[in-house]
């Protein structure tokens, strides 16, 4: 779950743990977005926010009701402001997880 608080947003944990029981009960902030898709070779680069807007609409439940939509825009609005945002393509191997990793906090960004 997400929360904009004094223009900076946080994640939440959830009560719900599933079938692993995997589940913390923390808030931390969140400093980059991530949009992963599929793909043969394994990439990841930075986005700017007017790309990370249009990928993050895409992914996001607008209310019909005129003040629930104000929250919801002004929560995307906030994570496009206080995030960096990345393009994370990837296959199965294991490699991916380290191009991602390489990309958003330094290093190669291609494997």
């Amino acid at each position: 779950l997400l929360k904009l608080k004094d223009g900076k947003v946080y994640a939440y944990g959830t009560p719900w743990a599933g079938k692993e029981r995997l589940q913390t009960n923390a808030r931390v902030p969140l400093s980059e977005l991530c949009f992963i898709e599929r793909a043969e070779r394994n990439s990841a680069y930075e986005i700017t926010a007017d790309e990370a807007v249009t990928k993050l609409m895409r992914q996001v439940y607008v209310p019909q009701d005129a003040g629930a939509a104000a929250e919801v825009l002004g929560l995307v609005d906030g994570l496009i402001k206080s995030c960096r945002s990345f393009v994370i393509k990837c296959n199965t191997d294991p490699q991916a997880a380290r191009v991602a990793r390489e990309a958003i906090f330094g290093g190669k960004n291609e494997a």
